[in-house]
């Protein structure tokens, strides 16, 4: 799966200046994957001022809050494994 697809929400930046804090923070709660408290809905609103000011002017592409995948058991062996050897050959340099 894409980061873009696992993104709460996605746009260009001047859609994201255009967009009311509303339809942002029904899309952030819609795809959430856990429940959204009074403070978590106050943070969203308060990032939201404070991207709009930022963004000014920009092109880019912005997502926010989006989910990292788990890795499992297995992967996480392998990773570890890799990370070991990459150490060995900087020390062996």
């Amino acid at each position: 799966m894409l980061i873009i697809e696992r993104a709460y929400y996605h746009g260009a930046c001047q859609c994201f200046l255009t967009t009311s804090d509303e339809e942002i923070l029904g899309r952030l709660c819609l795809k959430s994957e856990f429940d959204v408290d009074q403070l978590q809905r106050n943070a969203w609103i308060a990032e939201c001022e404070i991207l709009r000011s930022a963004l000014q002017g920009l092109t880019e592409y912005l997502l926010l809050e989006y989910s990292i995948p788990r890795m499992n058991v297995e992967e996480i062996s392998r990773s570890e494994a890799g990370t070991k050897n990459l150490t060995k050959t900087a020390e062996a340099i």
